[in-house]
């Protein structure tokens, strides 16, 4: 009887990213003898690489599943790809969206 380990799977960190930013780039380096598929694939720039850059229009959880392609084991790993719709300025804040004060 052989047992296989499985595979690693890792999305990457939760994120949040501004509605009218680039994308955000999840996921973890490719590993050689690994195929990669994500879920949804809505907002991905690939679903079947290891870090695709994701900008989804709303939040998102994302499932990679790994799959080990010698021995067909496999894995998963979960992100949340948060999205904040306020208006930024010409700057950032790390993390979160600047915002946009109106004032009448």
């Amino acid at each position: 009887m052989t047992v296989n380990t499985l595979p690693f799977a890792d999305a990457g960190n939760d994120v949040s990213r501004c509605s009218n930013d680039s994308g955000v780039t999840i996921g973890t380096t490719t590993v050689a003898g690994m195929s990669y598929v994500w879920s949804p694939t809505s907002g991905l720039s690939s679903s079947t690489i290891a870090q695709p850059v994701a900008s989804p229009a709303a939040t998102t959880n994302y499932t990679v599943t790994v799959t080990n392609m010698a021995t067909g084991c496999t894995a998963t790993d979960v992100v949340l790809v948060s999205v904040t719709t306020h208006q930024r300025r010409l700057y950032q804040t790390t993390g979160l969206c600047a915002i946009r004060a109106t004032f009448s």
